[in-house]
């Protein structure tokens, strides 16, 4: 199961190659210099647009890697269940949707849902601040937008490392995060006054 062209792997893969594309797209071009060129409306957005994109490749390999974590986890536990069968022991049945609710109290499922999970909770406010500010945030909302998205999604990309490895170095992902979108925030409000 741990080979690198195995399929979850692939998915993780190919899903962080978009996010790194997006990456290189939005830090290649300048909002500033999109802006004063007086480009059209989808190239001054642009890059919001590769942020916004980089957020939905990084998402779905944290998906990916959930799923396949799931399967994974649960191979080898029925694995080692028949292990134990065989030297006598209570047949038991090992249930996938028991191993993907963390019912079994697995250290690598419980690091993917909560990744997962806390990602989609982030997630319910960035999305709506970074396109806020960048349509709402004044004459450098663009930029202040794509600076605080990619802070976002920098720090969120390796939550699951830091979630592993605990305190205190969860906050090294947590706290530029909200720090980003409070920033977002703090763009939008003054551009109003």
């Amino acid at each position: 199961m741990s080979s690198s062209l195995h399929p979850g792997n692939m998915g993780r893969i190919s899903m962080f190659g978009g996010a790194l594309y997006f990456g290189y797209l939005g830090l290649t071009r300048s909002p500033s210099a999109v802006a004063a060129a007086g480009a059209s409306l989808a190239a001054k957005y642009a890059p919001v647009s590769y942020v916004t994109g980089a957020w939905f490749s990084m998402f779905y390999t944290f998906l990916f890697h959930q799923a396949y974590t799931h399967f994974c986890v649960h191979i080898k536990m029925v694995q080692e269940h028949r292990m134990r069968k065989e030297s006598g022991e209570k047949e038991e049945h090992i249930d996938l949707m028991y191993v993907k609710s963390g019912g079994y109290k697995n250290r690598e499922v419980a690091v993917v849902n909560t990744t997962v999970r806390n990602t989609m909770e982030q997630s319910l406010t960035l999305l709506p601040l970074l396109w806020m500010c960048a349509t709402l945030g004044g004459e450098d909302g663009v930029a202040a937008a794509t600076t605080g998205g990619w802070i976002w999604v920098i720090t969120r990309a390796y939550y699951p490392i830091a979630y592993a490895a605990g305190m205190p170095w969860l906050f090294l992902s947590t706290i530029p995060g909200y720090c980003a979108q409070s920033y977002l925030l703090f763009k939008i409000i003054a551009a109003s006054f």
